[in-house]
């Protein structure tokens, strides 16, 4: 695009793209809130128009794109629900990390990235060299980018909390309509463990 939109002193104000770099170009921290546009150029279609959205829309008789994404969909059809996520997933497996991932990489090497908070579900910031934000580690550091409905790459056991990556062979059981995990599979390694609540204040009687 060759404009974008700005916000100063409670007024919008329209700037070009090459003001608005040089206002993050100079900025100490900056904070960048990001939607399905910036995968568009990575070949993945952008939330509901198109693609992958609209073959499913079809596939289950829908009336629209954003039903997939809603609560009441999962709720009233969980297997039809997981087989649309896991191809989604294999879609998004084979795309690369566009300029836009790479530049909001770069933010965050730089130390002005303050915080990344993504609607996507495609996880090429991670892709890109940027961070996680999964609360602080023992060091007290954060990542970066927050990712508000979570990965398609990803399972989470309801159970424990503990994320685990939605590998090939979880991806083919989900598209058949089967639980993504039996308990004759070996133990997986979770990517993020859930930590443990912290002790109460005291002597813990």
């Amino acid at each position: 695009r060759k404009a974008s939109r700005v916000v100063d002193d409670e007024e919008e104000e329209s700037c070009s793209l090459d003001d608005a770099a040089r206002l993050v170009a100079h900025a100490a921290r900056v904070l960048v809130v990001s939607g399905s546009g910036i995968s568009a150029a990575a070949g993945l279609s952008t939330y509901v128009n198109g693609g992958v959205y609209e073959r499913a829309r079809k596939k289950y008789k829908l009336k629209s794109g954003i039903e997939l994404f809603n609560y009441g969909f999962y709720a009233s059809r969980p297997r039809d629900c997981q087989a649309f996520l896991a191809r989604l997933a294999e879609a998004v497996a084979a795309a690369e990390p566009t300029r836009t991932h790479a530049a909001l990489a770069a933010l965050e090497a730089s130390g002005a990235l303050l915080r990344h908070v993504t609607m996507n579900v495609d996880g090429l910031h991670l892709a890109a060299g940027g961070s996680l934000w999964h609360g602080r580690d023992a060091a007290g550091r954060s990542g970066r980018t927050v990712e508000l409905h979570g990965s398609v790459r990803e399972l989470v056991d309801v159970a424990s909390g503990d994320v685990f990556a939605a590998d090939a062979a979880v991806l083919e059981r989900l598209k058949r309509g089967q639980d993504a995990v039996r308990a004759s599979d070996p133990p997986r390694d979770p990517l993020f463990a859930t930590a443990p609540a912290p002790p109460p204040d005291g002597d813990g009687d």
